[in-house]
């Protein structure tokens, strides 16, 4: 990784001084801030007990990883975002009686834009947490792509879509197409959860 001083690539060190000085003023927990610009770090800083070695859990930004992997599933011809989605798990929604659930496209999941409001699967205690999602019997139902509605699940069934279409873990996927060229710790990992996704 390359380090410059922020003025070399146009920024200035007042603005990044301001700008943490505004943070700690809000009182926001901040881990860390790492600014970077043309390809070169201008600012890297830690608030303890945080340090670059920290090993944090990352939530719904594993959202964005997600998203990235379906887009070089894109690039590299593997995928369509307007296939439906139930056509990558053919077993799983064998039972599909839902006109717009069938019709929901990898794309409409994109946008969190579902067929289903989501259900949860923490108080469900699913064995297989792909296989819940499909086996949604919720009443409500509205066409795929209509309304936006904020999706954990369809995230995480969009995960099982790369590894099932890539043939390795998301981590491998993600560690070959992008997390070693930008130098993701080795040691990050993504959790196995119920149904071995």
């Amino acid at each position: 990784m390359q380090f410059a001083t922020p003025e070399s690539v146009g920024i200035s060190s007042e603005w990044i001084k301001e700008y943490i000085e505004k943070l700690e003023a809000a009182g926001l927990a901040t881990h860390d801030l790492i600014i970077m610009r043309h390809g070169k770090v201008v600012f890297e800083g830690y608030w303890a007990p945080f340090n670059k070695d920290f090993l944090h859990r990352m939530y719904s930004v594993t959202k964005s990883f997600v998203s990235l992997a379906i887009g070089f599933l894109e690039q590299d011809g593997l995928i369509n975002l307007d296939d439906r989605v139930a056509k990558y798990f053919p077993d799983e929604t064998k039972n599909l009686t839902d006109d717009n659930f069938k019709k929901q496209t990898i794309r409409d999941m994109l946008m969190m834009a579902t067929a289903k409001p989501t259900q949860s699967w923490f108080k469900a205690r699913t064995p297989d947490r792909v296989r819940f999602y499909f086996e949604n019997d919720g009443e409500q139902s509205r066409p795929s792509g209509t309304i936006f509605q904020y999706d954990s699940t369809g995230s995480f069934v969009l995960g099982a879509l790369v590894e099932r279409v890539s043939g390795k873990t998301l981590n491998e996927y993600l560690r070959e197409k992008l997390f070693d060229s930008i130098d993701v710790s080795k040691e990050a990992y993504f959790l196995t959860c119920p149904g071995a996704h």
